[in-house]
């Protein structure tokens, strides 16, 4: 699980990140939310402290990313900064 952000920059299908247009931004969450949800398991682990790290990576990857999308990448970074805080996002 340790490439999760790895796996976030792959799902964007561009080998330099610089711009996703608002007509990706939905396939791109829905992508972000699957690996969001296998991270999440990672929070409920006593052994794994690796979590927060991973999360930072990749909120660190979503705001690099330019958008002409309103609402992307900043709802997606307030899913991770809720797991980050409470360990879950339900």
């Amino acid at each position: 699980m340790n490439d999760a952000p790895e796996m976030v920059y792959r799902s964007t299908n561009i080998d330099d990140v610089q711009f996703v247009s608002y007509k990706r931004t939905s396939k791109l969450s829905e992508e972000i939310y699957r690996i969001i949800d296998k991270w999440e398991l990672l929070s409920k682990m006593p052994a794994i402290d690796d979590y927060v790290d991973i999360g930072k990576d990749m909120i660190q990857i979503l705001r690099s990313m330019e958008t002409d999308d309103d609402t992307f990448p900043m709802d997606i970074i307030e899913v991770i900064e809720r797991i980050i805080s409470h360990g879950h996002f339900y």
